[in-house]
């Protein structure tokens, strides 16, 4: 959840630009009102700024405090800029120095005491943020987005109940704070009420029709629930919003996977990885692409291509370890892939596959002490894990323990009554029971499950 709240951050900038307009001069009664050239600047930064034009925008404005280099707002606006630019600590440091300009200048500009709590939250900083956002409400106790500001600190925390009620309390001073209804869902989200979290999403975008982030999220939100059309909608909405976004394009990457559509996940990839060459986790996504196009050897090299660059940006990608190690298993080299399982869990000793795929190589080497020892770490790590209890019946049956295999696959499909290798292998352990008729039973629903289930061409 904390990447979910943190790569809202830059959205929430701009939601607060929008909400934060200057007043300009218009004409009355048809006579004309002379141009200010400090005004103009300032609306075609405000205009680039809500086209993500940041580099424009930043122009702009600094050509505005050419003019007048006592305005406040403007060097809060062009701090907003440099936290839009890019997450990198450079750019936050240049809009921390903007955001204390303007504080010098006006020491009760509660936007950027506002701004500065958001960059501190972004850098982990706690104890600042929380300091900022307070002092911003206690310049302005109706500064809706500082509510929600610390709703958001708050659910970065995992402080849920006071979230929700700071996130309540702006949207009171303002129904049609859109930051707030985004941060509200996440709260909801957060709580695993996709329900309501699609609520305050739809909410959102009733106030800012051309919010990305909703779009995204609604679209991560019908991908959980299985709604893959209306999944695959939003996020391209999204996408026409804001074309270079590469999360947008992380999501529909996700989306097209879960419905076996690999030559349109490989492009997505292939889209993310133009507008950040460097992004390690596209590079572990296409080589899962790959592993699952097909068989043969040609698309497993291109799949250990992919994780190899993953791990050339990311020496510490555990991801990319493992899915080699399943690419060396499945070639049958075992002592490669036992080698990338073990890198793996010297990275992250909770990588549940990278365990039970150790637990299969030490099973094949008939070290079934140490296979059964990997399974159990396994289902420590998740005591839900079809596939631990399926390996642990199969090591079980390796060594004729018939009773604890048929308990373990069974134990599946308790979890999982359509797990096809559950009741094959449990097939197989009644066949070498002499259970004719129940072994048959079984490999009948693996037949069934599995036509299913290849009827909806997942990828493995």
């Amino acid at each position: 959840m904390k990447k979910h709240l943190l790569s809202a951050l830059f959205f929430c900038h701009y939601l607060t630009f929008l909400s934060s307009g200057l007043v300009f001069s218009e004409p009355v009664d048809g006579n004309a009102v002379k141009v200010n050239p400090e005004t103009e600047y300032i609306k075609k930064g405000n205009a680039l700024h809500g086209q993500y034009r940041f580099n424009e925008a930043e122009q702009m404005y600094k050509k505005a405090l050419e003019i007048n280099p006592k305005n406040d707002g403007v060097y809060v606006r062009l701090g907003r800029v440099y936290q839009g630019i890019g997450q990198d600590k450079k750019m936050y440091e240049k809009a921390k120095e903007m955001h204390k300009k303007a504080l010098e200048i006006n020491p009760d500009n509660d936007g950027a005491y506002r701004s500065l709590a958001d960059i501190y939250q972004h850098l982990g900083k706690a104890k600042e943020a929380e300091e900022m956002y307070k002092k911003a409400l206690e310049i302005n106790p109706k500064n809706s987005d500082a509510y929600t500001g610390l709703g958001c600190f708050n659910l970065d925390l995992g402080r849920i109940k006071e979230a929700e009620e700071m996130c309540k309390k702006a949207l009171e001073i303002n129904p049609n704070n859109a930051r707030a209804y985004m941060s509200l869902g996440n709260v909801y989200w957060e709580l695993g009420n996709t329900k309501e979290a699609e609520v305050m999403y739809k909410k959102m975008l009733e106030t800012n029709p051309n919010s990305e982030w909703s779009y995204n999220t609604l679209g991560k939100i019908y991908n959980s629930q299985g709604k893959m059309k209306e999944a695959e909608e939003m996020c391209k909405k999204a996408l026409e919003i804001n074309p270079k976004s590469e999360n947008i394009c992380k999501t529909l990457i996700n989306i097209y996977w879960s419905q076996g559509k690999a030559k349109e996940a490989e492009e997505m990839c292939k889209k993310a990885l133009e507008i950040n060459p460097k992004n390690d986790e596209v590079y572990v996504r296409l080589g899962r692409v790959y592993q699952g196009i097909g068989q043969d050897k040609k698309m497993y090299e291109k799949a250990k291509e992919m994780h190899k660059k993953a791990l050339e940006i990311n020496p510490n990608n555990e991801s990319a370890y493992k899915n080699l190690g399943n690419i060396y298993r499945s070639q049958g080299k075992a002592k490669e892939a036992e080698e990338m399982y073990k890198k793996a869990l010297k990275i992250d000793p909770k990588n549940e596959d990278a365990c039970v795929g150790l637990s299969n190589i030490y099973r094949c080497q008939g070290k079934m002490k140490e296979a059964e020892e990997m399974c159990k770490k396994a289902l420590e790590i998740n005591p839900d894990s079809e596939w631990s209890y399926n390996t642990l019946g199969n090591i079980y049956h390796s060594q004729s323990k018939m009773k604890e295999a048929e308990e373990m696959h069974k134990k599946v499909l308790e979890i999982n009554p359509e797990n096809e290798s559950a009741y094959r292998d449990l097939g197989d352990v009644y066949q070498a029971l002499g259970k004719a008729k129940e072994a048959e039973e079984m490999y009948k629903k693996a037949d069934y499950y599995g036509s299913s289930r290849n009827s909806k061409k997942r990828i493995k």
